[in-house]
This record gives C-alpha cells, structure tokens and sequence, in this order.
C-alpha cells in the first residue's frame, strides 16, 4: 500500500493515545511524576547508585575464607545467619540450595549430599544453556569442594584462563590453583604470580568490582600464602561492601550501567525543571568512560562491557 492510500485515520485507529482512549495530558502527567521520582535518586554527581542484593555463592565463600583465616567471629555469624535465612526461601535456585546446605553443614557434611552430589548438581543445573552447561558445572563444582563437598575437579587444574575478560581471567586462575592444590599437587609458580600481581592492583578495593571473583582469588592465596598481607586487606575490602542483612552481593553496584538507562528513560521525558540534572547525568557519564573508548558497569572497573557501553552510548545520544 502507498503512502497516498493510507487512510487519514490510519494513525487513529493505531494510537490509542490519539483515539482519545487514553487522555494525553493524564499520560503526561504520569510520565511527570515517574521522572521526578527517578531524577530524586540521583546523587549530585549525576550518579544512579544503588546496591546489589546479597547472594548466597558469595556469602557462602566468604564465610569459608573466614573461617579459615579464622577472623571476625560475629561476621562468620551474620553470614550464617543470611545463609541460613536464603535456604528457606521456596524460589532460591537449586544450584544456591546446594551451596547454602554445603556451607552450613561444613564441619559434617550430610551423607546424601556427599554421595550424591553430582547428580544434585546436574540437577540443578537442568535448564542452563548448552553453550555455558559445562564450564558453569566445572565452576560451581569447583565451589562446592571448596566449601568442603565432593572433590576437586581435575579439569580445573588444566584451566587456561588467559586472554579473557578481567574478572573471567582471575577466576580461572584462582579455579587452577585451587584444584591443584586441592588434589595434591603444587600450584605453579606463574599462576601465583599472576594470582598475586593482580591482587596488589586492587588491594583495599573490591577487585574490579567483582566481589565473587575477589573472594574467590583470596581463598587461592590462602591456599599457598597465608600469611600474605593482601587476604587481610582483601577480606577488609570485601567486607565493606556486605548488605546490612549480613550476606554479600555479586557486586556492590551497577552505577554507571543504571546511570545510563535512567538517565536514557529522563532525557526522553525531557521535564524541562530536570535540565541541570541531565546535564550533571551526561558529564558524569563521559568523565567515567574508560581509555578504550567503553564504560564498565560500575566506576573503577577497567574492564569495559558491551551492555553497559551501549547503554552509555543510547544516553548521551539522548542526552546531547
């Protein structure tokens, strides 16, 4: 159909807000106060910041990390306590079911779940992507024996972590030692180094932002160093950013990820009294853009992404 024979009313019969089924002015005044609502969370650097619930992966290796650094009694408590309150949640995944139950049974561990505990974890991972089936299984296998459940996995200990993102490369590393270690073998020296390099980049800071993989890193170092300064400054670090329920997020924050998409939803409203604010947004914006040209999801990750870059973009592309 041409253009010439649409219909005058096509557009009416389309829009309800042009139909008059919805008022125009009510719609806008709805968009009005969502925008002053979402403009009152921002801070007045222009930032959206606003914390991570806690999660039971990360709560759970703390805890082990601590006790075996043997620290912090009444934190050891808040984790066990959080971990404890998740597990009774009916919609916690399978895979946390396991890691809480395995945290808190470490010093006797249920018969049922040592013996079968492959089949609980394939279990619960029914569902999970093909592609990512597998090395999600190594890793949360390599977790349930750190919390002291099942064994090592071989595979770990042959992990080639290098040329990955930055939080994927500690990871693995930290997997590497940790199963060589834990199956009897001595880590090699260039993993520890690397273990250790990193480490010192970030040491009263969470590394990279990535709580999971920070923990992860000092548990490894424990392994072979334990005397080494940076667990200390790590757990310290690490412990700053846990909820006021006791547990630990995944990150501490998503800010400039969320900062974007904010800041995206208020420049298309464009409330002409919010204009100081989009401009606050936008400058924050481009003064956390990282020297490769992309952002990270949070400010003091080098590690730029493809979610939170084109994020960014969409936002400043509004708000310019």
């Amino acid at each position: 159909m041409t253009q010439s024979a649409v219909p005058a009313d096509h557009d009416e019969q389309r829009s309800p807000l042009r139909a008059g089924t919805l008022r125009a002015p009510a719609v806008r005044a709805c968009m009005m106060r969502v925008a002053d609502r979402v403009a009152a969370a921002f801070d007045e650097r222009g930032a959206f910041a606003e914390p991570t619930h806690s999660r039971v992966l990360e709560s759970a290796l703390m805890l082990t990390l601590l006790r075996r650094h043997n620290r912090y009694p009444h934190v050891q408590t808040r984790l066990q306590h959080f971990i404890a309150t998740r597990r009774t949640d009916p919609h916690l995944h399978p895979v946390e079911q396991l890691l809480a139950q395995a945290a808190l049974s470490f010093a006797q561990p249920p018969p049922t779940l040592v013996q079968g505990l492959d089949q609980a974890l394939d279990q619960a991972l029914d569902g999970i992507p093909a592609h990512t089936r597998g090395r999600k299984q190594l890793l949360f296998a390599l977790h349930l024996a750190v919390l002291g459940q099942g064994t090592y996995p071989p595979r770990a200990a042959r992990l080639d972590y290098r040329g990955q993102s930055t939080w994927a490369e500690l990871t693995g590393c930290a997997m590497k030692i940790l199963a060589t270690h834990g199956l009897g073998h001595r880590p090699d020296a260039q993993d520890q180094r690397f273990l250790t390099t990193r480490l010192a980049a970030s040491r009263r800071e969470v590394w990279e932002g990535n709580v999971g993989a920070h923990t992860l890193a000092l548990l490894a170092l424990h392994t072979t160093d334990p005397g080494n300064r940076l667990v200390a400054d790590g757990i310290d670090a690490l412990l700053k950013v846990a909820n006021p329920d006791g547990g630990l997020p995944f990150i501490p924050d998503h800010t400039l990820f969320i900062t974007s998409v904010a800041g995206l939803a208020l420049a298309r409203c464009a409330p002409p009294h919010h204009h100081e604010l989009l401009v606050r947004i936008g400058d924050y914006l481009a003064e956390h853009q990282n020297d490769d040209g992309g952002w990270a999801y949070t400010e003091r990750v080098t590690q730029a992404d493809v979610e939170s870059t084109g994020a960014a973009l969409e936002a400043l592309h509004a708000l310019n």
